[in-house]
């Protein structure tokens, strides 16, 4: 069998890099899945690799399916093939392997797709409102979608949120060891700073179990512990399935809090380090336009555009000259 060890100095190299934990068991995950493939290929050493037994692994990979049975989309078909690359190059950097079988890897075009709709600021507020905050998990569940949408933070970061993070005098929160292990600060609008200023001081006092150790999360379930992901998720889709014709996640108030700031014409770059995003290219992605945009641009600004401001509707027996009848012809 390929040696262990190989494997084991990969995930030291990824610990160097500052890679995140979710990172590396994910880099592991797939890893393993290659060297299940190579296995059933009959081959012993990763020297025995050949970029033929790439493309293989690249056609078994599009024939794959998640667990709730859809086909891999190819995004996550070309992640499978990253790893893999990331991995020969590092046997190849480290002096374990001579050549590298994945330098020439292609991977699919991924095609580009209109972003899915936006929900409106009237939306968002109505979503915004669904909560009962006169109930204690209702006033939680308030400031949370309120934080959401202020500050447009990823879901972990919302989750690993601890009290000292909270700049209250001056509006801010410190999203510490972000994606890329990067901190920034991101400023908070007054409606979800006083909500949050209410919380801190009344309801999670009142959340947290007196019986464990205050590990100094923002947030609390009702059983006084930090959220996991997949709950916190839970709770957001439960309250989005009673706002009609949107589909509204933990990640889509953060589309929704960059989309609204760049249509009241917020600056990009602003824009790029309260998402946290390493390139503006990313950024520039993440908000492009809907097609209501590109529909009202073009009424404003198409000169062929204004000129039926109130065009009639045509009459039912409407008809055009060449759908008259001829006229009849005159008997001699």
């Amino acid at each position: 069998m390929r040696p262990e060890t190989y494997r084991q100095a990969y995930r030291t190299h990824l610990l160097g890099l500052q890679r995140a934990p979710d990172t590396i068991i994910w880099y592991t995950t797939l890893l393993d899945r290659f060297e299940q493939f190579v296995d059933s290929q009959g081959l012993e050493r990763w020297d025995e690799v050949t970029p033929m037994t790439l493309l293989a692994y690249q056609a078994w990979v599009a024939d794959q399916h998640d667990k709730w049975g859809k086909a891999y989309t190819i995004a996550v078909r070309n992640r499978h093939l990253i790893v893999v690359r990331g991995f020969f190059q590092y046997l190849c950097e480290a002096a374990y392997m001579a050549v590298n079988p994945a330098a020439e890897v292609i991977l699919a075009r991924e095609p580009h797709r209109l972003p899915k709709p936006v929900p409106s600021v009237r939306q968002m507020e109505q979503l915004l409102a669904l909560p009962d905050i006169r109930n204690i998990l209702g006033f939680r569940d308030r400031v949370i979608m309120e934080v959401f949408y202020s500050t447009g933070i990823r879901l972990a970061e919302l989750i690993n949120m601890r009290l000292e993070d909270i700049d209250m005098d001056h509006g801010f929160i410190m999203v510490r060891n972000g994606k890329g292990r990067k901190d920034r600060v991101v400023p908070m609008g007054k409606v979800a700073g006083w909500f949050l200023k209410v919380y801190l001081k009344t309801t999670r006092k009142r959340l947290r179990d007196a019986g464990r150790q205050d590990t100094g999360h923002v947030f609390l379930t009702h059983r006084g512990g930090p959220y996991s992901s997949r709950a916190l998720q839970e709770r957001i889709e439960w309250y989005a399935k009673r706002v009609p014709g949107v589909h509204v996640s933990p990640h889509v108030f953060r589309h929704a809090f960059a989309t609204h700031l760049v249509q009241n014409h917020a600056n990009i770059r602003h824009l790029q380090e309260m998402l946290g995003h390493a390139k503006l290219e990313t950024t520039q992605r993440y908000v492009e336009l809907t097609i209501v945009d590109l529909k009202s641009a073009h009424r404003r600004f198409h000169p062929r555009a204004q000129l039926f401001t109130r065009q009639p509707e045509p009459e039912e027996d409407f008809r055009m000259p060449w759908d008259q009848p001829e006229p009849a012809k005159r008997k001699r």
